[in-house]
C-alpha cells in the first residue's frame, strides 16, 4: 500500500481534503505509524489555490500533515506539523525566515517554500524502515524496463524522496537476487548526491557497470509554478520586487565547489530561472577548470533564458577547455506544453521568446542536450520526452528533429552520466554506452506500432517520426546488458499510448503482483532523469 496520498487528479481544495482523509483512515487514523501523513502532486492552477494549514487541520488537528506541490519546491503543512517543528517560533521572536507565508496576523499560514522546507526536517526525517526502503526502490527499478527504460539518473536523497541511504539500498540491491542476478539491476543507476551530504567513501565503493556515482546536485532557485524561480526582472503576474527565489548563497556555492572538487565529483545544478542559470554561469566562469572544479556540468531545467545567457554559454565552449569540458543542458520537453497555461501570465511575450528554447540552446549556446522528465513530475517514458520535444507547443520554431531528440535521450545523456569516465578513458564499455555499435553496452528497445490502414511512406526515420507523433508504440522488447528485461508477449498490455499528449501516469500507484501488464511504476519520490537506448 502507498503510503503518500495521491492528490494529482485533485480539482478544488475539497478534493485534496478527501484525499488526504481517506488515506490517513488507512493508515490507522490518529494511531497512524510513523504519526506522520505525507501528500504530494496538488497544483494550485488546478485546485484553484494553495492549501493552508486551515484546510488540513480538517483531516486532522494531531497527527502533522505534510503536502508538496507536484514540483516538489511548496509545501502546505497543518497546524500539528508546524508545532511539530517550532515553526511558530520564528515569528513569535519577531523574526521571519524568508519562504515562510504569512496570514494578516504575521502568523504561518502553513505554506513554505523552497529552503524554508528543511524547517520540516524533524518531520521530513522521519524514514521508512529498512526492508519497506528495498521493496519500494526494488519494486520501482523491475517496473522500468517495460517502459522502455534502460538506464536511470537519479537523486533521491532525504530532501527529494526521505531516503538518507539510497546508495547503501542500490548496493545491496545490486548484492542480492531480488532484483535479478548478483551483480546486476532491471536498469543501470547513475546516482546523483545531494552536496550538503557527499560522503567521499562513496568513491571508493565497489562498482559495477549497474551502479554509478559521479556527481552532485545544487539548487539554485524554485519553479516557475511556484513563482519560486529566481529571475532576473518581475514576475508579469507579481509585485513589485517579485523575483522569486536564489536558494544558494555565494558562500553555499563556494562551499558546494569545494565539496564536490574533494570528492571528484561533477556539478549539477537545478537552474529554472535567467537570474539562477546567471548566477551558476558566472561561477563556472570565475573558476580555474580543472583546478577548482570537475569538468563536465549539467545545468537542469534551463528553461528561462536571454540572448545573453545563450552567448556565455557557447563561450563556455570556446574558452574551457574542449573535449575535457564541455556544457551539459538537461531538459525537460513535458514542462513545454505542462506549463504553456501559465509561461505568458507569469514572464510575458518578451521573456516568452527565449523560454524553453530547446534548439537555441543546442545550436546558439552549442550546449550537449540532454532529455529527462524529473519524474514524478513528468512521465517518465523517454518516447513521451521524444515526441514533446520534437513539438514545441510555445515555439514552433524551436521543434528538435527526430535525429535530436533521440540523441538527447540515448547518445548524449550516456556521455552526460558517465562524461568523467569517458575523459579518463577508464574503460571501452563507458566510452560506448547510448549508441548500438560494436563493442558498446547492448543496452536497447524493440519498439512495435499498433497496425494501421495508413500508408507510411519515406525513409526509416521519417517513418519512426510520424509513429512517435501520431501513433501508438508498443514496448515490445527492452535488453540490457545484451539480457532481455522486458517481454510484451510476456506482458502485452504495456503500451505508450499517444506519445504526442501530455498524459501523466500514476507516479503513486504500486505494481500489482497479480496486474499481467507491470506498467505502473510503484511509488517513489525519487527524481528521476532518464536515457533510452533504441
Amino acid at each position: 500500500m502507498a503510503k503518500v496520498a495521491d492528490l494529482s487528479g485533485a480539482g478544488d481544495v475539497e478534493d485534496v481534503v478527501d484525499a488526504l482523509a481517506r488515506k490517513l483512515s488507512e493508515l490507522g487514523g490518529d494511531s497512524a505509524d510513523p504519526p506522520l501523513l505525507k501528500g504530494a502532486q496538488w497544483d494550485q492552477e488546478e485546485i484553484g489555490r494553495t492549501p493552508t494549514r486551515r484546510d488540513l487541520d480538517r483531516v486532522s488537528e494531531s497527527v502533522p500533515i505534510v503536502c508538496f506541490r507536484r514540483c516538489w519546491h511548496i509545501v502546505a503543512c497543518n497546524s500539528a506539523a508546524i508545532v511539530r517543528c517550532g515553526i511558530d517560533n520564528f515569528t513569535a521572536d519577531g523574526y521571519v525566515k524568508e519562504g515562510v507565508d504569512l496570514d494578516a496576523d504575521a502568523r504561518p499560514t502553513g505554506v513554505l517554500r523552497e529552503n524554508a522546507v528543511g524547517l520540516l526536517e524533524p518531520l521530513l526525517s522521519m524514514e521508512d524502515k529498512w526492508e519497506e526502503k528495498v521493496e519500494l526502490l526494488g519494486s520501482v527499478l523491475k517496473s522500468l524496463p517495460s517502459r522502455g527504460v534502460v538506464s536511470v539518473q537519479s537523486i533521491d536523497t532525504h530532501k527529494t524522496g526521505a531516503i538518507s541511504d539510497a546508495w547503501d539500498v542500490y548496493v545491496h540491491l545490486l548484492q542480492c537476487d531480488s532484483c535479478g542476478p548478483e551483480n546486476e539491476l532491471p536498469v543501470r543507476i547513475i546516482w546523483t548526491s545531494d552536496f550538503e551530504r557527499v560522503h567521499e567513501d562513496i568513491r571508493e565503493s565497489p562498482r559495477t557497470d549497474f551502479l554509478h556515482h559521479e556527481r552532485t546536485k545544487i539548487f539554485m532557485d524554485g519553479g516557475l509554478g511556484a513563482s519560486t524561480a529566481a529571475l532576473l526582472d518581475d514576475y508579469s503576474d507579481g509585485g513589485p520586487g517579485d523575483k522569486g527565489m536564489i536558494t544558494m548563497s555565494d558562500e553555499q556555492l563556494d562551499e558546494a565547489f569545494v565539496k564536490a572538487k574533494s570528492a571528484n565529483l561533477r556539478i549539477e545544478a537545478h537552474a529554472i530561472g535567467d537570474a539562477a542559470c546567471d548566477k551558476i554561469l558566472k561561477k563556472f566562469e570565475r573558476c580555474r577548470f580543472p583546478d577548482e572544479y570537475v569538468g563536465g556540468p549539467v545545468i537542469t531545467h534551463v528553461q528561462i533564458l536571454n540572448e545573453d545567457l545563450l552567448a556565455r554559454m557557447a563561450n563556455f565552449h570556446t574558452e574551457n577547455h574542449g573535449k575535457n569540458n564541455i556544457l551539459f543542458s538537461n531538459i525537460q520537453p513535458q514542462f513545454t506544453a505542462s506549463d504553456l497555461p501559465i509561461i505568458l501570465p507569469k514572464l510575458g511575450h518578451e521573456r516568452a521568446k527565449t523560454s524553453y528554447v530547446w534548439s537555441s540552446i543546442q545550436n546558439i549556446g552549442r550546449s550537449v542536450i540532454c532529455g529527462g522528465s524529473d519524474s514524478p513530475v513528468e512521465d517518465l517514458c523517454p518516447l513521451k520526452g521524444m515526441a514533446a520535444a520534437m513539438r514545441n507547443v510555445l515555439h514552433p520554431d524551436q521543434n528538435l528533429n527526430l535525429a535530436d531528440a533521440l540523441a538527447a535521450y540515448t547518445k548524449n545523456a550516456a556521455e552526460c552520466g558517465r562524461f568523467r569516465d569517458k575523459a579518463a578513458r577508464q574503460t571501452d564499455a563507458e566510452k560506448h554506452s547510448g549508441c548500438l555499435a560494436r563493442g558498446s553496452l547492448a543496452d536497447f528497445v524493440v519498439l512495435q506500432s499498433r497496425p494501421s490502414t495508413e500508408r507510411r511512406d519515406g525513409a526509416p526515420m521519417e517513418q519512426l517520426e510520424k509513429v512517435l507523433l501520431t501513433d501508438s508504440v508498443q514496448i515490445f522488447w527492452t535488453y540490457i546488458g545484451g539480457k532481455q528485461t522486458y517481454d510484451s508477449e510476456i506482458n502485452p498490455k504495456c503500451i505508450v499510448t499517444d506519445c504526442a499528449t501530455t498524459t501523466k501516469i500514476d507516479p503513486f500507484m504500486p505494481v500489482a503482483q497479480d496486474d499481467p501488464s507491470g506498467c505502473a511504476p510503484a511509488a517513489s519520490n525519487a527524481k528521476f532523469n532518464f536515457e533510452a537506448i533504441i
